[in-house]
């Protein structure tokens, strides 16, 4: 059951019993949940904020974060820490919200350093207590403040470790007031005078619960800067802020590991930020490092930024534009990476073509992936692919997103709600119109010379022919090509299979040339380079005839049950017959296999086809509020969902 806690009272009634490290670190988080305040110049008015107030809050803090974990350090500075808020805070002007937040972490420090129970509740409460106080003069946000607290409560109850806490988010929810005073005190914190700016980083990794004190700290370099902080004395810790906080810098840039080398830089001008968060999505889900500027070059002089970047990344991502090759630091960046690798060998420069664009000389040079016209999954998949070609890592959501995206034909229903097909928007769209109508013609001369020859083919690929040979010519340059590249394909392994005794002359040379032909409209369409590798990239693993067969029987069963229901249309109803006829020619061929053989290449393409029809069957059925209506379409649609799990079971996911 989760903890609700809503006032000082319930606090202690559950803190009573409690083990000291948790009072002490719910105590901690409150105080840096309460910090904000003590440097917002907004809370304290025309005085300013007070520097030295500040450093003794930070001191007080990150030893109560430290203490905690080792009971012979406690002693040490018990008081010390303590004593100093009171000192500066006397000699502050009266400012009832900085007292609040100092005796905050005054009491932080008070609870961590304390072996006695009573002594440690009274002052955990008194921390707590004060960050709720304020906030409940912002109506409800005082909520917030106790459900931050119960937050932490129920983490205890779950089993976290008090050390584990400390490095949680401070917040579950922040109060929009704490918002506006972290942002004031964060710009106060930035100025150079007193050289705050190193506590702002360490605030900000315990904001957000980052693992260590500072970047590329590591646990060591956690523990010296804590000890350093522990150990200094009273004289340290008196001195003008400024000066305490250049030892403390000095100290934190001396423990931080060197800079490690990242990946990539990606390089792009301001107007092609969209697509730059595109490309590091893609490099997160890689698992790939980078550098980009939205990121990375935050409060950064530009060109310092930008040397750090080019002497820390091992390849550049250009995102080329007209705007890129206008731009002096693009082209400045781009030009080191290309005196690193002028022959281009070792692939420093790993583009993507965002815009026609005139490219100077030596960036033509480099080949270059386009991302024009490209939308949605399919432009993910080919910016992965292109930074990654090696084979993806295949996960159920990815093979799904590839077959749908690359499937042909796809399946849509009409306005009386048949299922109907219709050409895949991407690559069943002739690129160059002129060049697929040349490419057609020569196919439908070599179609007709074939028509009326007898060939000495198989039933399979008679079949595969006549259906390819039916759908040019009743629909030409409309054509779903998928189907018809799957029907080619049958054609095309039989005739590798075959020997030459038994064509009569000319009749190898008649069905090469006409797959020739095939091959020349398909490249008339859109990235079929880009189709080929997607589908190569995901295992079909297994040809048994018993998994072919479980394929072609829940086709045979959809088909009914979609009849059955007036689902369906005359060019659904053949599709799904040439998948069924298909398959048990698959099924036969599986079963005379030998066992160590492998799936020839058109049973391997059947098998991917009959799971893309799977998927797009079932987001087609989805999109049909009425199907789940009759026992039939019920039917229909645990038969699609039976025959998507069977897919993914041949290909081993």
């Amino acid at each position: 059951m989760s903890v609700e806690i809503t006032s000082r009272e319930e606090l202690e009634a559950w803190l009573d019993g409690k083990p000291r490290e948790w009072m002490s670190s719910i105590a901690c988080r409150s105080a840096l949940r309460e910090f904000p305040h003590v440097a917002d110049p907004s809370k304290w008015g025309a005085s300013g904020v007070n520097a030295n107030v500040a450093l003794a809050v930070f001191r007080c803090v990150a030893l109560a974060i430290y203490i905690d974990a080792d009971p012979l350090k406690r002693a040490a500075a018990r008081f010390s820490a303590a004593e100093n808020i009171n000192t500066q805070m006397v000699r502050a002007p009266h400012n009832r919200r900085a007292l609040e937040s100092a005796f905050s972490a005054k009491d932080a420090i008070l609870s961590a350093a304390s072996n006695h129970r009573p002594f440690v509740l009274k002052h955990a409460v008194a921390s707590i207590s004060l960050n709720s106080h304020f906030y409940s003069h912002h109506g409800d946000e005082s909520d917030l403040a106790w459900a931050n607290v119960s937050s932490d409560c129920d983490a205890f109850q779950d089993g976290v470790e008090p050390a584990a806490l400390k490095t949680r988010q401070l917040f579950a929810a922040r109060p929009s007031t704490f918002e506006k005073s972290w942002a004031s005190a964060s710009r106060w914190l930035s100025r150079p005078e007193d050289g705050f700016s190193i506590w702002r980083e360490w605030y900000y990794g315990r904001l957000e619960g980052l693992t260590h004190a500072f970047a590329r700290f590591d646990d060591q370099a956690d523990t010296e800067f804590y000890e350093e902080i522990l150990k200094h004395s009273k004289n340290f810790w008196s001195r003008s802020p400024a000066k305490v906080n250049a030892d403390i810098t000095a100290l934190v840039d001396s423990l931080r590991k060197p800079k490690d080398a990242v990946a990539y830089f990606i390089s792009y001008t301001s107007k092609d930020e969209p697509a730059a968060r595109e490309v590091a999505d893609v490099l997160d889900e890689l698992g790939k490092s980078y550098i980009v500027q939205y990121r990375d070059f935050k409060q950064r002089d530009f060109a310092v930024a930008m040397n750090d970047a080019l002497s820390r990344s091992e390849r550049i991502i250009p995102l080329y534009s007209k705007g890129y090759v206008r731009s002096d630091h693009c082209l400045t960046e781009w030009n080191h990476y290309y005196k690193l690798d002028p022959s281009f060998e070792d692939r420093k420069v790993v583009g993507f073509l965002l815009e026609p664009t005139d490219f100077p000389p030596l960036m033509d040079r480099v080949n270059y992936q386009s991302l024009m016209d490209l939308t949605g999954a399919r432009r993910r998949i080919a910016i992965r692919e292109w930074i990654d070609p090696s084979i993806p890592r295949t996960t159920r959501d990815w093979v799904r997103g590839v077959l749908m995206s690359t499937i042909s034909p796809q399946i849509v229903h009409d306005n009386d709600n048949r299922l109907v097909l219709a050409p895949n928007p991407v690559f069943d769209e002739p690129e160059f119109p002129a060049e697929l109508a040349s490419a057609l013609v020569e196919l439908r001369m070599l179609l007709d010379l074939v028509r009326d020859q007898t060939f000495n083919l198989s039933s399979f690929m008679q079949r595969a022919l006549r259906r390819y040979d039916e759908t040019i010519e009743d629909a030409g340059a409309d054509a779903h090509w998928g189907a018809l590249d799957r029907m080619m394909a049958i054609v095309s392994d039989g005739l590798e299979q075959m020997r030459e005794e038994e064509f009569s002359p000319g009749q190898r040379s008649t069905l090469s040339q006409i797959i020739a032909a095939h091959n020349n409209c398909m490249t008339s369409l859109r990235d079929p380079d880009l189709r080929a590798r997607d589908t190569a990239s995901i295992p079909a693993v297994n040809g048994d005839a018993a998994d072919l067969s479980a394929l072609v029987k829940g086709l045979e069963e959809i088909s009914v049950e979609l009849k059955n229901d007036d689902r369906t249309s005359e060019e659904f109803d053949a599709h799904v017959g040439d998948f069924i006829n298909e398959g048990r020619e698959f099924e036969y061929e599986a079963s005379s296999m030998k066992e160590g053989d492998k799936a020839s290449w058109a049973m391997r393409r059947y098998v991917l086809n009959v799971g893309g029809f799977g998927f797009g069957l079932l987001t087609a059925l989805g999109s049909l509020a009425s199907i789940s209506a009759t026992p039939a379409g019920r039917a229909a649609l645990a038969a699609a969902q039976k025959l998507v799990d069977d897919f993914y079971r041949i290909i081993g996911l």
